[in-house]
């Protein structure tokens, strides 16, 4: 009796698994789609070298881990990566605008263009990683 129940058990678990694997299944068209990747700058020693701002982010679109490579720290990644975001959503879709592109996504990591020091107070502003720092006046400050 107990191997009846044992095989039907087995059964019921296979059928179960053969139903439910079916429905997971996905059409080579869906497949296909999953697995396409942008093509990459395909050298060999490519993901061993520091990351390029403008082979990874204007002449492909990057990903926020491949603009970590570029400034492999996370405040100046984190600073980036939203800027970027606007700058593809503005100038990202069209060959025409692919010189604007390039300057939009260069001036995002200098923190002090433009400057956020006060003017008349500032000697000058010191770009941080991810940061700035206003070098002032005698008198001033901030």
């Amino acid at each position: 009796m107990q191997l009846t129940e044992l095989l039907a058990s087995g059964t019921f678990l296979v059928l179960l698994l053969v139903r439910w694997s079916d429905s997971l299944s996905l059409s080579p068209e869906e497949a296909n789609q999953f697995l396409r990747r942008h093509r990459r700058a395909n050298h060999v020693f490519e993901e061993t070298k520091q990351g390029h701002l403008e082979r990874e982010c204007v002449e492909e679109k990057c990903s926020k881990e491949e603009a970590r490579e570029v400034f492999e720290n996370d405040p100046e990644t984190d600073y980036f990566f939203p800027k970027y975001l606007a700058c593809m959503e503005k100038f990202g879709d069209t060959d025409k605008k692919k010189q604007d592109l390039i300057t939009c996504v260069h001036n995002i990591p200098d923190q002090c263009s433009p400057s956020p020091c006060n003017p008349r107070g500032t000697v000058r502003c010191e770009d941080k990683k991810g940061d700035f720092l206003c070098h002032c006046f005698t008198g001033w400050t901030g």
